[in-house]
This record gives structure tokens, sequence and C-alpha cells, in this order.
């Protein structure tokens, strides 16, 4: 993953952590002097602006199957998940997808790793 991605990752966590966690300390200014400390603060504090608005909920389930073609592949979980997000038509829009077992364990991978680049920043 490229060192902007990972950039934007964090500002999007940072950004989730206060909405959604309470956590206070992920004001505006601490994110952009962590994560974007070069950047003019007028470019960067509108990336916030336009990111802050996208996320509206995120809700997550997990599923069995209870009817599959071979027994094997009964009873196996897996995790829904659904992101509902505002359209720049300030529209409300729904992403839903689902993952297994091993993609699940790879996006908790990826976002612990994301965690850590967070924490890292931080410091």
């Amino acid at each position: 993953m490229g060192d902007e991605s990972k950039k934007l990752l964090a500002l999007l966590n940072g950004i989730a952590r206060r909405t959604y966690y309470g956590e206070e300390d992920m004001t505006d200014d601490f994110l952009l002097s962590q994560i974007y400390p070069d950047s003019p603060k007028e470019e960067s504090s509108g990336l916030i602006t336009k990111c802050s608005g996208l996320l509206k909920n995120v809700l997550w389930r997990i599923d069995l199957k209870a009817q599959a073609r071979n027994m094997e592949q009964m009873n196996e979980s897996s995790a829904i998940m659904e992101f509902q997000i505002n359209s720049p038509e300030n529209k409300s829009e729904v992403v839903r997808f689902e993952m297994d077992e091993t993609k699940l364990t790879e996006v908790l991978t990826q976002m612990k790793e994301i965690e850590t680049e967070i924490n890292n920043y931080c410091q």
C-alpha cells in the first residue's frame, strides 16, 4: 500500500475514532499535524471536511449457511458488512458485502496495521 493510501486510511480511522468512539483528542488539528505535517493547512483541512461527511453508519452481522450443495459448506460463517455513505448529491447510499472467515482475518490484520500506523503517527 502506498504512503498516501496509508495516510488517507489513517485520517479516516482517526475521524471514525472521533465520531463513533468519542475520542475527542482526535481533533482536526491533531490529525493534520500527525498525518499531514508538511501539507498546507487549507489543503488538508478541506480533505478532513470532505471525509467527515462520507460515512454515515456501519452495520455488521455474522450469518451461518443453512443450505449448501455439500455438507462441508454447511454452517460456515460469513461476515456481512454494510456501510451507509453520503454521496456528493447528499443522497444516502448503501454498500454491502460479504466476507468468509479467511477474508475477514485478512481485513482485520490490515486494520491492525492501520491502527499501528496511526499510533506511530500519534506518538
